[in-house]
C-alpha cells in the first residue's frame, strides 16, 4: 500500500510539473518588450493543450496550440511605451509575469567593449556612473538584463538572463548588462 501511495504521488507530481507554463529566462518579471509591434513569445506547457495569453494593456486574448512535445509559439501586439503591465499564460494553470514595461529594446553585440560593466573597468571608470547607479530609483522606467555567457558548439534554445529594476543593486550588478528604456525616460 505504501508503494502504491508513493507511486501515485510521483505520477501526480509529474503531471503537475507538466501543467505549469514554462518560459525561457528572457521572459521574466521586470522585462521590457518592444513597443508598437507584435512580439514573439514562446515556451513549454501541457502537451496538446490550448494556451491562452492575456495582457493588462489589452482586452484581447491570444490563443495558441501547444504541440505534442509541449512547445508553443505566439505573437502578441504591444502598445506605445508604458507600464508596468502583467502578462498571464494559462494552459489550465496560470503563470503571470509582473512589472513588464513596454518601450525601446536595443540589443548590441559583437565587440568586447560592449561587455563593460556600467561602472567601467578597474582603472577605466565611466564618468558619472557611480552617481547614476547610486541614484537609481524603481520609478525611473529603466531595466537592465544580465545575460550570461554561454560557450557551446551547439545551437542553444535559451538565453540565460536575469532582469533587474533600476536600483543601485540592479543597475551596477553585472558585467554584461543590457539597458532597456521606456520611451518616457528618453
Amino acid at each position: 500500500m505504501k508503494k502504491l501511495f508513493t507511486l501515485s504521488f510521483l505520477l501526480a507530481s509529474v503531471f503537475v510539473m507538466q501543467a505549469k507554463v514554462e518560459l525561457p529566462p528572457i521572459f521574466a518579471d521586470n522585462m521590457v518588450l518592444q513597443q508598437q509591434t507584435e512580439v514573439a513569445l514562446w515556451g513549454y506547457a501541457k502537451p496538446n493543450a490550448k494556451l491562452t495569453i492575456t495582457t493588462t494593456w489589452s482586452k484581447a486574448k491570444t490563443i495558441t496550440n501547444v504541440d505534442a512535445d509541449g512547445k508553443w509559439f505566439a505573437r502578441v501586439a504591444t502598445p506605445v511605451a508604458g507600464g508596468p503591465y502583467e502578462i498571464t499564460f494559462s494552459d489550465g494553470e496560470k503563470s503571470t509575469l509582473k512589472n513588464v514595461l513596454i518601450g525601446e529594446v536595443w540589443i548590441c553585440s559583437g565587440q568586447s567593449n560592449m561587455e563593460m560593466p556600467m561602472k567601467g573597468f578597474s582603472g577605466q571608470p565611466v564618468d558619472g556612473a557611480t552617481d547614476l547607479i547610486l541614484g537609481a530609483k524603481t520609478t525611473t522606467l529603466i531595466r537592465s538584463c544580465n545575460l550570461e555567457q554561454v560557450k557551446s558548439f551547439e545551437l542553444q534554445n535559451e538565453c540565460p538572463a536575469t532582469w533587474y529594476e533600476h536600483t543601485p543593486q540592479g543597475g551596477g550588478r553585472s558585467e554584461r548588462n543590457c539597458i532597456f528604456l521606456c520611451k518616457e525616460t528618453l
